[in-house]
């Protein structure tokens, strides 16, 4: 089942579910009764996975509402850092 849109002239857009290819052009308003013309929009094709969305909707929590940080994070206990012969020129802070 696909979700098309309609407008309704007197009252608001309208959600109405069909299957692909079978929608009219034009369909009643459940409100007013008046003729509701599709409305054309972008199709939702793509879906985002999960763990991406709840870094989005993390990410945009965080905008307004920023998480307080009470200690530093732990540093991972790593070996020496390997040093790549050019770096050795680099200017040091």
């Amino acid at each position: 089942m696909t979700v098309y849109a309609y407008r309704c002239p007197h009252c608001s857009e309208i959600e109405v579910t069909f299957r692909i290819g079978t929608a009219p052009a034009a369909v009643p308003c459940p409100d007013c009764g008046a003729a509701s013309v599709r409305a054309f929009s972008a199709p939702m094709l793509a879906r985002t996975p999960a763990a991406v969305a709840a870094r989005l909707q993390r990410a945009e929590r965080s905008a307004s509402e920023p998480e307080v940080v009470t200690s530093l994070p732990r540093r991972r206990a790593g070996g020496a850092v390997a040093v790549h012969p050019a770096t050795s020129r680099l200017p040091r802070p």
